[in-house]
Protein backbone atom coordinates (compact mmCIF):
# COMPACT_ATOMS: atom_id res chain seq x y z
CA UNK A 1 0.00 0.00 0.00
CA UNK A 2 2.84 2.43 0.81
CA UNK A 3 4.44 1.77 -2.55
CA UNK A 4 1.15 2.55 -4.25
CA UNK A 5 0.83 5.83 -2.37
CA UNK A 6 4.37 6.78 -3.36
CA UNK A 7 3.47 6.14 -6.99
CA UNK A 8 0.39 8.34 -6.62
CA UNK A 9 2.52 11.19 -5.36
CA UNK A 10 4.92 10.86 -8.31
CA UNK A 11 2.13 10.90 -10.90
CA UNK A 12 2.21 14.67 -11.51
CA UNK A 13 0.07 14.60 -14.69
CA UNK A 14 -2.73 13.11 -12.65
CA UNK A 15 -3.71 16.30 -10.93
CA UNK A 16 -6.42 15.89 -8.26
CA UNK A 17 -9.07 18.67 -8.07
CA UNK A 18 -11.01 18.62 -4.79
CA UNK A 19 -14.52 19.88 -5.51
CA UNK A 20 -16.34 17.99 -2.82
CA UNK A 21 -19.51 20.03 -2.95
CA UNK A 22 -20.21 19.09 -6.57
CA UNK A 23 -19.20 15.42 -6.31
CA UNK A 24 -22.18 13.24 -7.16
CA UNK A 25 -20.45 9.98 -8.10
CA UNK A 26 -18.21 7.47 -6.37
CA UNK A 27 -15.73 5.53 -8.54
CA UNK A 28 -14.13 2.21 -7.56
CA UNK A 29 -11.50 0.68 -9.89
CA UNK A 30 -8.40 -1.47 -10.00
CA UNK A 31 -5.21 0.47 -9.20
CA UNK A 32 -3.71 -0.51 -12.57
CA UNK A 33 -6.57 1.25 -14.38
CA UNK A 34 -6.12 4.29 -12.20
CA UNK A 35 -2.49 4.65 -13.43
CA UNK A 36 -3.77 4.94 -16.99
CA UNK A 37 -5.84 8.07 -16.22
CA UNK A 38 -4.83 11.66 -16.82
CA UNK A 39 -6.24 14.77 -15.09
CA UNK A 40 -8.49 12.93 -12.62
CA UNK A 41 -11.20 15.11 -11.03
CA UNK A 42 -12.04 13.80 -7.56
CA UNK A 43 -11.56 13.86 -3.82
CA UNK A 44 -11.50 11.54 -0.83
CA UNK A 45 -9.19 9.01 -2.50
CA UNK A 46 -8.96 5.70 -0.64
CA UNK A 47 -6.69 2.74 -1.34
CA UNK A 48 -8.08 -0.66 -0.33
CA UNK A 49 -5.89 -3.62 -1.32
CA UNK A 50 -5.61 -3.48 -5.12
CA UNK A 51 -8.49 -1.05 -5.54
CA UNK A 52 -8.77 2.73 -5.46
CA UNK A 53 -12.00 4.63 -4.79
CA UNK A 54 -12.70 8.35 -5.03
CA UNK A 55 -15.57 10.79 -5.51
CA UNK A 56 -16.03 12.89 -8.59
CA UNK A 57 -18.38 15.22 -10.48
CA UNK A 58 -20.35 14.82 -13.73
CA UNK A 59 -17.40 16.42 -15.55
CA UNK A 60 -15.09 13.83 -14.02
CA UNK A 61 -17.35 11.02 -15.26
CA UNK A 62 -17.26 12.41 -18.83
CA UNK A 63 -13.45 12.65 -18.69
CA UNK A 64 -13.27 9.10 -17.32
CA UNK A 65 -15.43 7.70 -20.16
CA UNK A 66 -13.19 9.31 -22.80
CA UNK A 67 -9.99 8.00 -21.16
CA UNK A 68 -10.63 4.26 -20.59
CA UNK A 69 -13.19 1.48 -20.98
CA UNK A 70 -15.55 1.75 -17.97
CA UNK A 71 -16.96 -1.81 -18.18
CA UNK A 72 -14.79 -2.97 -15.29
CA UNK A 73 -15.31 0.17 -13.21
CA UNK A 74 -17.96 0.51 -10.48
CA UNK A 75 -19.76 3.86 -10.74
CA UNK A 76 -22.17 4.76 -7.93
CA UNK A 77 -24.63 7.65 -8.22
CA UNK A 78 -24.57 8.98 -4.65
CA UNK A 79 -27.42 11.43 -5.24
CA UNK A 80 -29.70 8.72 -6.60
CA UNK A 81 -28.85 6.42 -3.69
CA UNK A 82 -29.59 9.23 -1.26
CA UNK A 83 -32.98 9.81 -2.93
CA UNK A 84 -33.70 6.08 -2.79
CA UNK A 85 -32.86 6.07 0.92
CA UNK A 86 -35.09 9.09 1.57
CA UNK A 87 -37.97 7.68 -0.49
CA UNK A 88 -37.64 4.28 1.21
CA UNK A 89 -37.74 5.93 4.64
CA UNK A 90 -40.71 8.08 3.58
CA UNK A 91 -42.58 5.00 2.39
CA UNK A 92 -41.84 3.20 5.64
CA UNK A 93 -42.92 6.26 7.64
CA UNK A 94 -46.15 6.66 5.63
CA UNK A 95 -46.86 2.94 6.03
CA UNK A 96 -46.31 3.14 9.80
CA UNK A 97 -48.51 6.23 10.09
CA UNK A 98 -51.22 4.47 8.08
CA UNK A 99 -51.07 1.43 10.38
CA UNK A 100 -51.18 3.67 13.47
CA UNK A 101 -54.15 5.58 12.04
CA UNK A 102 -55.99 2.35 11.27
CA UNK A 103 -55.28 1.05 14.78
CA UNK A 104 -56.46 4.35 16.29
CA UNK A 105 -59.67 4.38 14.23
CA UNK A 106 -60.26 0.71 14.98
CA UNK A 107 -59.77 1.25 18.70
CA UNK A 108 -62.32 4.06 18.74
CA UNK A 109 -64.89 2.61 16.34
CA UNK A 110 -64.62 -1.07 17.20
CA UNK A 111 -64.38 -3.27 20.29
CA UNK A 112 -61.66 -5.81 20.97
CA UNK A 113 -62.71 -7.07 24.42
CA UNK A 114 -65.19 -6.75 27.29
CA UNK A 115 -63.70 -5.96 30.68
CA UNK A 116 -65.16 -5.30 34.14
CA UNK A 117 -64.04 -2.11 35.88
CA UNK A 118 -64.06 -4.08 39.16
CA UNK A 119 -62.93 -7.66 38.45
CA UNK A 120 -64.31 -8.84 41.80
CA UNK A 121 -67.82 -8.00 40.53
CA UNK A 122 -67.51 -10.17 37.41
CA UNK A 123 -70.93 -11.60 36.51
CA UNK A 124 -71.16 -14.23 33.76
CA UNK A 125 -74.84 -13.39 33.13
CA UNK A 126 -74.06 -9.69 32.62
CA UNK A 127 -71.17 -10.66 30.34
CA UNK A 128 -73.50 -12.90 28.30
CA UNK A 129 -76.08 -10.12 27.81
CA UNK A 130 -73.41 -7.61 26.74
CA UNK A 131 -71.69 -10.11 24.44
CA UNK A 132 -75.01 -10.87 22.70
CA UNK A 133 -75.01 -7.25 21.48
CA UNK A 134 -71.64 -7.63 19.71
CA UNK A 135 -71.34 -8.25 15.97
CA UNK A 136 -68.05 -9.67 14.71
CA UNK A 137 -66.24 -7.60 12.09
CA UNK A 138 -63.07 -9.54 11.23
CA UNK A 139 -60.87 -9.67 14.35
CA UNK A 140 -62.94 -7.03 16.20
CA UNK A 141 -66.57 -6.33 17.16
CA UNK A 142 -69.13 -3.56 16.98
CA UNK A 143 -72.33 -2.97 18.97
CA UNK A 144 -75.70 -3.76 17.38
CA UNK A 145 -77.43 -1.27 19.70
CA UNK A 146 -76.59 2.10 21.20
CA UNK A 147 -75.12 2.11 24.69
CA UNK A 148 -78.11 3.92 26.22
CA UNK A 149 -80.53 1.11 25.26
CA UNK A 150 -78.12 -1.62 26.38
CA UNK A 151 -77.77 0.07 29.77
CA UNK A 152 -81.57 0.09 30.09
CA UNK A 153 -81.69 -3.62 29.36
CA UNK A 154 -78.94 -4.34 31.90
CA UNK A 155 -80.63 -2.39 34.69
CA UNK A 156 -83.97 -4.06 34.01
CA UNK A 157 -82.43 -7.54 33.84
CA UNK A 158 -80.21 -7.13 36.91
CA UNK A 159 -82.11 -5.01 39.46
CA UNK A 160 -80.09 -6.38 42.40
CA UNK A 161 -77.19 -4.10 41.40
CA UNK A 162 -77.22 -0.47 42.52
CA UNK A 163 -75.79 0.36 39.13
CA UNK A 164 -74.93 -1.73 36.08
CA UNK A 165 -73.99 -0.26 32.73
CA UNK A 166 -71.40 -0.18 29.96
CA UNK A 167 -69.14 2.53 28.59
CA UNK A 168 -66.51 2.58 25.85
CA UNK A 169 -62.84 3.06 26.68
CA UNK A 170 -60.84 3.00 23.44
CA UNK A 171 -61.18 -0.49 22.01
CA UNK A 172 -62.46 -1.89 25.32
CA UNK A 173 -66.09 -2.16 26.40
CA UNK A 174 -66.12 -1.39 30.12
CA UNK A 175 -68.79 -2.98 32.33
CA UNK A 176 -69.45 -0.98 35.51
CA UNK A 177 -71.16 -2.72 38.43
CA UNK A 178 -71.76 -1.14 41.81
CA UNK A 179 -73.24 -2.78 44.91
CA UNK A 180 -72.94 0.06 47.37
CA UNK A 181 -76.63 1.02 47.30
CA UNK A 182 -77.90 -2.53 47.83
CA UNK A 183 -79.97 -2.47 51.04
CA UNK A 184 -78.52 -4.43 53.93
CA UNK A 185 -80.44 -6.09 56.72
CA UNK A 186 -79.85 -4.45 60.09
CA UNK A 187 -78.28 -6.68 62.71
CA UNK A 188 -80.66 -6.80 65.67
CA UNK A 189 -79.10 -7.80 69.00
CA UNK A 190 -81.22 -10.55 70.57
CA UNK A 191 -80.92 -11.19 74.31
CA UNK A 192 -83.79 -13.65 74.72
CA UNK A 193 -82.96 -17.21 75.81
CA UNK A 194 -83.54 -19.96 73.27
CA UNK A 195 -81.88 -22.25 70.73
CA UNK A 196 -80.45 -22.12 67.21
CA UNK A 197 -82.18 -24.60 64.89
CA UNK A 198 -81.62 -25.41 61.23
CA UNK A 199 -83.74 -23.67 58.61
CA UNK A 200 -82.49 -25.88 55.74
CA UNK A 201 -81.86 -29.49 54.83
CA UNK A 202 -78.22 -30.09 53.99
CA UNK A 203 -74.82 -30.95 55.45
CA UNK A 204 -72.50 -28.91 57.64
CA UNK A 205 -69.17 -27.55 56.37
CA UNK A 206 -68.22 -25.02 59.07
CA UNK A 207 -69.00 -24.02 62.64
CA UNK A 208 -68.41 -20.55 64.14
CA UNK A 209 -69.96 -20.63 67.62
CA UNK A 210 -69.68 -17.70 70.03
CA UNK A 211 -72.20 -18.56 72.77
CA UNK A 212 -74.09 -21.72 73.57
CA UNK A 213 -73.49 -25.47 73.22
CA UNK A 214 -72.87 -26.87 69.71
CA UNK A 215 -74.83 -30.08 69.18
CA UNK A 216 -73.63 -31.06 65.67
CA UNK A 217 -70.30 -31.58 63.88
CA UNK A 218 -68.89 -30.80 60.44
CA UNK A 219 -69.74 -33.13 57.52
CA UNK A 220 -72.93 -34.10 59.33
CA UNK A 221 -76.21 -34.27 57.37
CA UNK A 222 -79.09 -32.48 59.07
CA UNK A 223 -82.76 -31.79 58.50
CA UNK A 224 -84.72 -28.58 58.78
CA UNK A 225 -85.63 -27.95 62.42
CA UNK A 226 -82.69 -29.92 63.89
CA UNK A 227 -80.99 -28.34 66.91
CA UNK A 228 -77.65 -26.75 66.02
CA UNK A 229 -76.63 -24.60 69.02
CA UNK A 230 -78.40 -25.01 72.33
CA UNK A 231 -78.88 -22.02 74.62
CA UNK A 232 -78.92 -24.44 77.59
CA UNK A 233 -75.43 -24.36 79.07
CA UNK A 234 -76.22 -27.63 80.90
CA UNK A 235 -77.35 -29.40 77.71
CA UNK A 236 -74.97 -32.33 78.24
CA UNK A 237 -75.51 -32.40 82.02
CA UNK A 238 -79.00 -33.79 82.66
CA UNK A 239 -78.49 -33.79 86.45
CA UNK A 240 -78.46 -29.99 86.56
CA UNK A 241 -81.27 -27.54 86.03
CA UNK A 242 -81.42 -26.02 82.49
CA UNK A 243 -79.52 -22.72 82.33
CA UNK A 244 -80.61 -20.87 79.19
CA UNK A 245 -78.87 -17.97 77.49
CA UNK A 246 -79.25 -16.42 74.05
CA UNK A 247 -76.97 -18.48 71.75
CA UNK A 248 -74.85 -16.80 69.10
CA UNK A 249 -72.96 -18.24 66.15
CA UNK A 250 -72.94 -19.22 62.51
CA UNK A 251 -73.29 -22.76 61.18
CA UNK A 252 -72.31 -22.94 57.51
CA UNK A 253 -73.71 -25.69 55.33
CA UNK A 254 -74.50 -26.65 51.76
CA UNK A 255 -78.10 -26.91 50.69
CA UNK A 256 -80.19 -27.14 47.52
CA UNK A 257 -83.40 -25.10 47.41
CA UNK A 258 -86.23 -25.15 44.88
CA UNK A 259 -87.06 -21.50 44.16
CA UNK A 260 -90.17 -20.26 42.33
CA UNK A 261 -90.19 -16.59 41.31
CA UNK A 262 -93.25 -14.74 40.03
CA UNK A 263 -92.48 -12.14 37.34
CA UNK A 264 -95.17 -9.76 36.06
CA UNK A 265 -95.35 -9.49 32.28
CA UNK A 266 -95.64 -5.71 32.44
CA UNK A 267 -94.05 -3.63 35.19
CA UNK A 268 -92.91 -0.07 35.77
CA UNK A 269 -89.24 0.19 36.60
CA UNK A 270 -87.05 2.99 37.91
CA UNK A 271 -83.61 3.02 36.28
CA UNK A 272 -80.56 5.26 36.36
CA UNK A 273 -79.88 6.06 32.75
CA UNK A 274 -78.56 9.27 31.17
CA UNK A 275 -75.35 10.76 32.55
CA UNK A 276 -76.35 14.16 33.90
CA UNK A 277 -73.33 15.51 35.69
CA UNK A 278 -69.63 14.69 36.10
CA UNK A 279 -67.13 16.30 38.46
CA UNK A 280 -64.30 15.62 40.92
CA UNK A 281 -64.15 15.92 44.68
CA UNK A 282 -61.24 16.13 47.07
CA UNK A 283 -61.58 14.55 50.52
CA UNK A 284 -59.12 15.55 53.25
CA UNK A 285 -60.06 13.92 56.53
CA UNK A 286 -63.72 14.82 57.08
CA UNK A 287 -63.67 17.78 54.70
CA UNK A 288 -65.07 17.38 51.18
CA UNK A 289 -64.30 19.88 48.41
CA UNK A 290 -66.03 19.58 45.02
CA UNK A 291 -63.91 20.50 41.99
CA UNK A 292 -65.21 21.65 38.58
CA UNK A 293 -68.83 21.00 39.53
CA UNK A 294 -71.35 23.32 37.93
CA UNK A 295 -74.45 21.51 39.10
CA UNK A 296 -73.86 19.72 42.37
CA UNK A 297 -77.28 18.20 42.92
CA UNK A 298 -78.27 14.60 43.53
CA UNK A 299 -79.99 13.66 40.28
CA UNK A 300 -80.47 9.95 41.02
CA UNK A 301 -77.51 7.66 41.32
CA UNK A 302 -73.95 8.84 41.88
CA UNK A 303 -71.11 6.51 40.88
CA UNK A 304 -67.85 7.24 42.72
CA UNK A 305 -64.50 6.21 41.22
CA UNK A 306 -61.47 6.74 43.43
CA UNK A 307 -58.54 8.03 41.34
CA UNK A 308 -55.92 7.98 44.08
CA UNK A 309 -55.63 8.53 47.80
CA UNK A 310 -53.95 7.68 51.11
CA UNK A 311 -56.30 5.57 53.21
CA UNK A 312 -59.03 7.68 54.81
CA UNK A 313 -56.78 10.74 55.13
CA UNK A 314 -56.83 11.93 51.54
CA UNK A 315 -58.50 10.93 48.27
CA UNK A 316 -59.38 12.36 44.86
CA UNK A 317 -62.59 10.94 43.40
CA UNK A 318 -64.48 11.23 40.12
CA UNK A 319 -68.25 11.54 40.60
CA UNK A 320 -70.68 10.63 37.82
CA UNK A 321 -74.36 11.36 38.45
CA UNK A 322 -77.21 9.76 36.52
CA UNK A 323 -80.85 10.68 35.99
CA UNK A 324 -83.72 8.61 37.35
CA UNK A 325 -86.02 7.40 34.57
CA UNK A 326 -89.42 5.72 34.92
CA UNK A 327 -90.09 3.18 32.16
CA UNK A 328 -92.66 0.48 31.40
CA UNK A 329 -91.14 -2.92 30.74
CA UNK A 330 -92.81 -5.80 28.91
CA UNK A 331 -90.91 -8.98 29.76
CA UNK A 332 -90.34 -11.79 27.28
CA UNK A 333 -89.67 -15.31 28.57
CA UNK A 334 -85.88 -14.90 28.32
CA UNK A 335 -86.00 -11.53 30.08
CA UNK A 336 -88.29 -12.99 32.79
CA UNK A 337 -85.77 -15.80 33.42
CA UNK A 338 -82.91 -13.29 33.74
CA UNK A 339 -84.98 -11.08 36.05
CA UNK A 340 -85.98 -14.04 38.24
CA UNK A 341 -82.37 -15.16 38.52
CA UNK A 342 -81.37 -11.63 39.47
CA UNK A 343 -84.16 -11.56 42.11
CA UNK A 344 -82.73 -14.69 43.73
CA UNK A 345 -79.30 -13.01 43.96
CA UNK A 346 -80.87 -9.79 45.32
CA UNK A 347 -82.82 -11.63 48.05
CA UNK A 348 -79.72 -13.63 48.96
CA UNK A 349 -77.66 -10.46 49.44
CA UNK A 350 -80.34 -9.05 51.75
CA UNK A 351 -80.07 -11.98 54.17
CA UNK A 352 -76.36 -12.73 53.85
CA UNK A 353 -74.65 -12.55 57.25
CA UNK A 354 -71.22 -14.00 56.55
CA UNK A 355 -68.69 -13.47 53.74
CA UNK A 356 -68.43 -17.24 53.27
CA UNK A 357 -72.08 -17.48 52.32
CA UNK A 358 -72.54 -17.68 48.56
CA UNK A 359 -74.59 -19.02 45.68
CA UNK A 360 -72.77 -21.92 44.06
CA UNK A 361 -75.11 -22.30 41.09
CA UNK A 362 -78.56 -21.35 39.80
CA UNK A 363 -80.00 -23.99 37.44
CA UNK A 364 -83.09 -23.18 35.42
CA UNK A 365 -85.90 -25.74 35.76
CA UNK A 366 -89.02 -24.40 34.02
CA UNK A 367 -91.13 -21.38 33.13
CA UNK A 368 -94.91 -21.34 33.18
CA UNK A 369 -96.77 -18.55 31.36
CA UNK A 370 -99.98 -17.38 33.03
CA UNK A 371 -102.32 -14.55 32.04
CA UNK A 372 -100.38 -11.66 33.63
CA UNK A 373 -97.27 -13.32 35.05
CA UNK A 374 -94.53 -15.86 34.46
CA UNK A 375 -93.75 -18.53 37.06
CA UNK A 376 -90.03 -19.24 36.84
CA UNK A 377 -88.48 -22.16 38.73
CA UNK A 378 -84.83 -22.83 39.63
CA UNK A 379 -82.75 -25.26 41.63
CA UNK A 380 -80.29 -23.16 43.62
CA UNK A 381 -77.21 -24.50 45.39
CA UNK A 382 -76.25 -22.35 48.39
CA UNK A 383 -73.62 -22.17 51.05
CA UNK A 384 -75.70 -20.60 53.82
CA UNK A 385 -75.87 -19.88 57.49
CA UNK A 386 -78.23 -22.62 58.67
CA UNK A 387 -78.96 -20.97 62.03
CA UNK A 388 -82.45 -19.75 62.88
CA UNK A 389 -83.31 -18.52 66.38
CA UNK A 390 -86.10 -20.31 68.26
CA UNK A 391 -87.33 -18.63 71.42
CA UNK A 392 -87.56 -20.80 74.56
CA UNK A 393 -91.19 -21.47 75.39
Amino acid sequence: MWKLLEKLKKLKPKKIDFKSFFCRYKITMNSNLFYQLNNVIGYDIKVIDDFISYKTTSKGIKRLKTSINIDNILIQDLLKEKYKFIIKNRIIMIFCLTIITIIFLTSNCFIREIIFSKPEYYDSEVYKVVHNHLIRVGPVYKLDENIKNINKELKISFPHYAYVGISKLGSKLMVDINLEDTPKKDNIINLEPGDMISKYDGYIIGIIAKKGVVTISTSQTIKKGNLLISGNLNFYNENKEPNYICPDGIILGKTVVYEKIIVKKEVKETIYNNKKNEYFNLIIGKHVKNISNNNNVNVGYARINRIFGIGSLFSLNKITEYLIEEITVNYSEDEAIRYAKSKIIYDFNLTKLNEQECIESIDFVSINECEDVYEVSFMVKYIRNFCEFKKKV
